[in-house]
């Protein structure tokens, strides 16, 4: 493997307890909690923003579905292969990138079901990287030793973004009466999640 770029944390391999006492633990946690909630709001509320912004009938937005499902594969392939050459940080970056383009650019001016379509496939080809890539991060940095055990940690992450995202989004939507506004707000998340990127 390559030697490990200047700052990043691998000097062996990491056990379960001294990962989860280190701070590059929980800023890629922090990471992994705002790409993985980012794409779970959306898949779980895809077809009622469809509805909702996009005046589609149910039966169409549900249509919708399968491509979105198959960007999110292809997501996995496609950041997976990227990061061999970009560098996964780097990546993780663009995924971030691609998620604020569809939640400022396209979704919430998604007024055609090819707006809508488009907006849904780019956050679903985002959301996939996320779980092509943490995998990856954790041996980069914690070593491969203790590699399921140490991502199992760090995939919590996923499960506290499955409970955050969805809620995220209903309670916004149902306070404000818009998803537009939970997009914004998931935007911030994104924006941050990048920011952090630099420093892990």
């Amino acid at each position: 493997p390559p030697t490990p770029a200047a700052g990043v944390a691998q000097k062996a391999d990491w056990s379960p307890n001294e990962m989860i006492g280190s701070g590059q633990f929980w800023l890629l946690w922090i990471i992994y909690f705002f790409g993985a909630a980012a794409g779970l709001m959306i898949i779980g509320q895809a077809v009622p923003i469809g509805v909702e912004v996009a005046k589609l009938t149910p039966t169409t937005a549900a249509g919708g579905l399968g491509i979105m499902a198959l960007l999110n594969g292809l997501g996995r392939l496609a950041h997976g292969s990227l990061s061999d050459k970009l560098g996964r940080q780097k990546t993780v970056m663009v995924m971030f990138v691609e998620y604020v383009v569809a939640f400022v650019l396209i979704l919430p001016n998604s007024d055609t079901f090819l707006k809508w379509l488009v907006g849904i496939c780019i956050v679903g080809f985002a959301y996939g990287g996320y779980l092509a890539l943490m995998p990856s991060l954790t041996a980069d940095y914690f070593g491969t030793k203790s590699l399921g055990t140490n991502y199992g940690y760090l995939f919590t992450a996923w499960g506290c973004a499955g409970l955050g995202g969805p809620y995220m989004i209903d309670y916004i939507k149902t306070t404000t009466g818009a998803f537009t506004n939970a997009m914004y707000a998931i935007t911030v998340a994104c924006v941050a999640g990048l920011v952090l990127c630099f420093f892990s």
